[in-house]
């Protein structure tokens, strides 16, 4: 004959419970500077791979129009990558250009501007890779 067992504790306890929401916890408090540092690093690689491809997009328009006057940020950049987090600008004279990408202030970053020039000189060298 078999007994059934009346208090049987089948449930989870409330210690259960609040122990699992601070494990939680901590994990998520530890993994957001490092996802924050992987974003970051992403959004700075698209902005220097956008200003590498305006260099090639300058010197075409050079090509066309024997000078770099007339280049905008529109005619140079395909801005949907960086949408939101870096601004992307042209300067250009008959001979010379720079393109700059400027991370959007409310973005807190050490590589705040990136820029290259007609001579393919990179600034701030230790921000590029």
């Amino acid at each position: 004959m078999t007994q059934l067992v009346k208090n049987s504790n089948l449930g989870i306890t409330l210690m259960e419970i609040l122990t699992v929401i601070a494990l939680l916890g901590i994990l998520i408090s530890s993994a957001q500077p490092i996802y924050r540092t992987y974003t970051e690093r992403t959004k700075k690689i698209h902005a220097m791979a956008a200003l590498l491809r305006g260099t090639i997009a300058m010197e075409k328009y050079y090509n066309l129009n024997n000078s770099y006057l007339g280049a905008t940020s529109a005619t140079i950049f395909d801005t949907t990558m960086l949408a939101n987090s870096y601004i992307l600008e042209v300067k250009a004279t008959a001979t010379t250009f720079k393109l700059t990408a400027t991370l959007n202030p409310s973005i807190p970053s050490p590589c705040q501007y990136l820029a290259i020039d007609h001579r393919g000189e990179r600034m701030p060298m230790e921000c590029w890779f």
